[in-house]
């Protein structure tokens, strides 16, 4: 035997651990063992049982969110419908400093939409929905990984957009009444009810109904995720290589 041990050990260390075996051997410690390994499996096994079926409970219900995200979307369309309508005269430029407050404040009203706090902590929980489940499941399916993460620097993006505009065109309004503002850069969106097309308002609605809907799949794959995803991820490899990302 010891011609084979040999190659990997020296002559004293296999003696060694030879005698060490069969003294725990012949003094009964195999079935100490043997027990001991089979406690070991019983507390994996319910471990994993217990990852199983204990699915966090989601901030908010996938119905109920599909529902909020609907109506923001309705209501930011209700307010773009607003400042096109311009007062009954649609199409008519601003022709004072008022109107152009007026419109301004209108404009205003369309982005806070996305900025209120409702919707502020519908954003806030739809992610942190989407994170405990990656945190528990280990994974991102029904998703690969870079899509959800390309997905949320979106509304990020969408966002960050939002509010620089929203700053931007506030500050028409620190301009004293009855002086005409300075409308250049962002602020031309104001000169007019038609000036503004609120591409980054209903961009942002976009992104985050993918969200919702990222949301609402993952949430249905909780009973179905993998209690152990390294074992899953150590047995087979993925026919895709975007899901190694």
């Amino acid at each position: 035997m010891y011609r084979f041990f040999s190659r990997f050990i020296n002559y004293r260390r296999f003696y060694v651990w030879r005698a060490r075996i069969n003294y725990c051997l012949r003094d009964g410690y195999l079935w100490s063992s043997v027990c001991g390994v089979l406690f070991l499996c019983l507390v994996l096994t319910n471990w994993v049982s217990w990852r199983i079926n204990s699915v966090p409970a989601p901030r908010i219900h996938p119905e109920a969110a599909k529902v909020r995200v609907q109506a923001l979307a309705e209501e930011a369309s209700h307010r773009i419908a607003v400042v096109h309508h311009n007062a009954g005269r649609p199409g008519q430029a601003y022709q004072d400093p008022e109107e152009i407050r007026a419109g301004t404040v209108r404009s205003l009203r369309v982005r806070e939409a996305y900025m209120e706090p409702a919707a502020r902590k519908l954003q806030a929980d739809l992610l942190a929905d989407i994170a405990d489940y990656i945190d528990a499941a280990g994974v991102c399916a029904p998703y690969v990984c870079w899509q959800v993460s390309d997905t949320v620097r979106r509304l990020r993006q969408a966002r960050a957009r939002n509010a620089n505009l929203h700053h931007a065109l506030t500050q028409v309004l620190y301009v004293p009444a009855g002086v005409q503002p300075n409308l250049d850069g962002e602020r031309m969106r104001v000169r007019g009810p038609s000036e503004d097309a609120f591409q980054d308002v209903i961009y942002h609605g976009w992104v985050l109904a993918d969200i919702q809907l990222m949301h609402a799949r993952m949430m249905v794959e909780y009973p179905e995720r993998a209690p152990l995803p390294w074992l899953s991820r150590l047995l087979d490899t993925p026919q895709d290589p975007l899901l190694e990302r």
